[in-house]
């Protein structure tokens, strides 16, 4: 045979480039497809891992860690956020995002929900999309008037921090990233876990190309990761209970103190959140104690506790931390904000007067609920700071007090 036919036998050249595109593209698949399985078994680990950790903050870390280990040099970022009060979160988390990132997910993470209803709904293709993974989660964009807070919850006498916003899908790629990403270098994605009714997890992720595989990866791993916290959250509350003050129903010492920690470390987590207390102080109960009786003393503190639960919002910690005293504690908040919590606690407290009766007279004699309060924030001092500036300005408010009050002994 000469080699002229022996050439003849022989593919043409485009059909040898055809079956390289083919073998190449077959062994890239084949090698992803491994890849991924690596890396479920990987973060599987993680679910195994945080059963031994105590601590919510570092079981948050370490989901963050392995999750960029994993897919570095994406960036995560993982909020937990009070599911009536989606502006508060109660716990966070960051791992390869600067702080641009970090401010845009803090500012806009309310609007990114994890309710398709708030978005005005999806059709029927969209939500057989939703549940697809073999296509891509590149969603349809579909903003719709928002449901405000005074919307969904009875009419109280209380400021809310939440505005009429338009709600966005976290799953809707391109509109998620037109917000965290405005001018287009990169992608993001927001994906939720299930924890429970009084919470919502989401964890941010930016990437550059982020493929459905990966996506069906991280969403096993997140609800695996979502039971366990959900669980650990359970806990929490329990030792809430446990940390309750026998005379009020408000939170003790102790229980001040594990939230003060959190706040705290949150805070030094990212400036751009910051927390606010108030030390409160009640003006006279040595005197109704003397005058009227421990009982009557007691009425005062039960009244004073009212006060604090009427004025303050239902993500705030009060907490009776000791005889006459009371801290409260308020996520979310600059020093601004929480004046309109000391303006509603001295609107109810001019309201109030309690009529005791003499222990050794008889007569009854009508007082007045007087406190004296101190305001500081993380904004303004360091975070560890905060309780002891309070306490001064109390301080200082109880001097200002006795200059016009007789001070009883």
């Amino acid at each position: 045979m000469s080699s002229q036919a022996k050439k003849t036998d022989l593919p043409p050249e485009d059909e040898f480039e055809k079956l390289r595109r083919e073998l190449k593209s077959y062994k890239e698949r084949e090698e992803k497809a491994i890849n991924d399985r690596t890396n479920l078994q990987y973060l599987l680990y993680t679910t195994r891992d945080m059963t031994e950790i105590e601590s919510l903050n570092e079981m948050i870390q370490l989901v963050l860690e392995r999750l960029y280990n994993t897919y570095r040099p994406w960036g995560f970022a993982l909020l937990i956020e009070n599911a009536d009060r989606p502006t508060v979160i109660e716990y966070m988390g960051f791992l390869g995002l600067g702080n641009d990132s970090k401010r845009l997910v803090l500012s806009h993470h309310e609007i990114i929900t994890n309710d398709i209803a708030k978005t005005g709904g999806m059709n029927d293709d969209d939500i057989d999309l939703f549940f697809d993974d073999d296509k891509d989660d590149d969603f349809m964009f579909t903003v719709g008037p928002a449901e405000t807070e005074d919307d969904k919850k009875p009419k109280v006498d209380v400021d809310e921090d939440t505005d009429n916003h338009n709600y966005v899908y976290g799953s809707d790629k391109e509109a998620v990233s037109k917000i965290l990403a405005p001018d287009g270098d990169a992608e993001w994605m927001v994906m939720p876990g299930n924890i429970g009714e009084e919470h919502e997890l989401k964890v941010f992720i930016r990437g550059v190309t982020i493929d459905s595989e990966t996506l069906a990866t991280i969403r096993l791993f997140l609800s695996l990761v979502s039971a366990l916290i959900h669980n650990h959250l359970l806990q929490n509350k329990l030792e809430k209970l446990a940390n309750t003050d026998a005379l009020t129903g408000l939170v003790n010492r102790g229980g001040l103190d594990a939230s003060m920690e959190q706040y705290k470390h949150m805070a030094r987590e990212t400036d751009e959140f910051v927390f606010a207390i108030i030390a409160i102080d009640v003006n006279g109960l040595k005197y109704v104690n003397d005058t009227f009786g421990h009982e009557a003393g007691d009425k005062l503190i039960n009244t004073v506790g009212d006060i604090l639960r009427r004025s303050c919002r239902k993500t705030d910690v009060i907490s009776r931390s000791g005889g006459d005293e009371f801290i409260i504690l308020c996520p979310n908040t600059n020093f601004e904000k929480t004046i309109a919590i000391v303006d509603r606690i001295r609107k109810y407290e001019q309201e109030t007067k309690l009529t005791f009766t003499h222990k050794e007279t008889g007569a009854t004699e009508s007082v007045s609920v007087r406190m004296s309060l101190g305001v500081a924030d993380s904004d303004e001092f360091e975070p560890s700071k905060v309780l002891a500036e309070a306490d001064h300005r109390e301080s200082l408010d109880k001097q200002e007090y006795y200059k016009t009050h007789k001070k009883y002994r």
